[in-house]
């Protein structure tokens, strides 16, 4: 959980955009991930709505015939057609509550690791080694013939 926790980012932007990205070894992973969020995410969202407003529907249905004002019963079918519209909304829309503006996609490009910079540090480093072993291998055997000459 806490290994896809880190791959996973999510950004909220001024507008209410949200940002959602996966980073993964697979990019087919990463999208199937990404995809599997979203979907969850909305159909968590839907459910609740369709829960909560299927109890304020009960309720109402159950207040309609103990009011006795019509300007009360008249409230009360405008808060009941509200609920009935939620519950349309959400069985019908497949996207109900998050829009997917862009869908995710396999990128074309690797984004880690860059092979360049490895080259680089690789010969950097290796390069540094080396120059550190001759200059060991100098001073050790120029000691050890100062030795012998003694």
């Amino acid at each position: 959980y806490k290994t896809y926790l880190g791959q996973v980012s999510i950004n909220r932007d001024e507008f209410n955009f949200i940002t959602i990205s996966v980073e993964h070894i697979s990019p087919i992973f990463a999208k199937e991930l990404l995809e599997l969020i979203i979907n969850e995410a909305d159909e968590l969202l839907r459910n609740k709505d369709l829960q909560e407003s299927s109890a304020a529907i009960a309720f109402l249905n159950t207040e309609i015939p103990k009011s006795s004002l019509i300007t009360m019963k008249d409230a009360i079918n405008n808060m009941l057609q509200a609920q009935l519209e939620t519950q349309m909304l959400a069985k019908v829309n497949k996207e109900y509550i998050l829009k997917i503006i862009e869908p995710p996609f396999i990128p074309e490009d690797k984004s880690k690791p860059s092979r360049a910079l490895i080259c680089i540090l690789g010969t950097l480093l290796g390069g540094m080694l080396a120059m550190l072993w001759v200059l060991m291998r100098h001073y050790i055997s120029g000691s050890l013939k100062s030795d012998l000459n003694a």
